[in-house]
């Protein structure tokens, strides 16, 4: 019955960490989509002013572009200053993969990273659960 149990364990565990690693990568996933939709927003504001500029001697045309390129600049505002509300950095003139680095503290993420292998490895040694093996 005791070996039955320790099994039991040692799936459990293993279901624990891939659950954690899925909910890690939606994370990191909906960070980056948010990034780029700041990013699309700005991007857009930029296309539709040069509509604007390029559209001399017609002042309707103009108009319009001028008021989809105020529309799509407040909507780029918007979520940066959202996304910046809920912790993380929106900066100009930086990749996607640089913005995600510069928000977190790398020196706290090594060490966060270090504690919670830490605690992974002596929960395994309680459990007695070998190595996983890479799939």
């Amino acid at each position: 019955m005791e070996a039955w149990i320790e099994e039991g364990d040692r799936v459990q565990w293993h279901r624990a960490e891939a659950s954690m690693q899925r909910w890690q990568e939606q994370f990191e996933r909906l960070q980056a989509d948010f990034l780029r939709t700041v990013e699309t927003f700005h991007k857009l504001d930029v296309i539709w002013s040069a509509v604007a500029q390029e559209s001399e001697g017609k002042p309707g045309h103009a108009a319009y572009a001028m008021r989809k390129a105020g529309m799509w600049r407040k909507m780029a505002e918007d979520c940066a200053r959202r996304f910046e509300d809920e912790g993380f950095k929106v900066g100009e003139g930086e990749t996607l993969g640089e913005r995600i680095a510069n928000h977190y503290d790398v020196t706290a993420l090594v060490a966060r990273i270090g504690e919670w292998r830490k605690e992974e490895n002596d929960a395994r040694l309680t459990l007695d659960v070998s190595e996983r093996t890479p799939v």
